[in-house]
């Protein structure tokens, strides 16, 4: 996970805040970001919408619905960093 200690953080707020499922969800794709992240060596909070945009095209996305959960999920955690 790029930038654990943030990330990990959020996590455990969510925790508190959210159902399990949720939170695993978040996890999972907070993990599933790291890759881009260490690509562009930046943090979510960090990327422009030209890289928010190829990031959320990279999850492989089966559904407009899990697209619009994640970008849910990414602007959250945005919004709390």
């Amino acid at each position: 996970m790029y930038n654990p200690e943030v990330k990990n953080r959020y996590i455990g707020q969510m925790g508190k805040e959210q159902s399990l499922g949720a939170v695993r969800n978040i996890k999972y794709i907070l993990e599933k970001s790291e890759q881009t992240e260490t690509a562009l060596n930046k943090d979510i909070y960090e990327m422009n919408i030209s890289e928010s945009i190829n990031l959320i095209k990279s999850f492989s996305n089966r559904s407009i619905e899990s697209v619009q959960v994640n970008i849910s999920i990414l602007k959250y955690y945005i919004n709390w960093c």
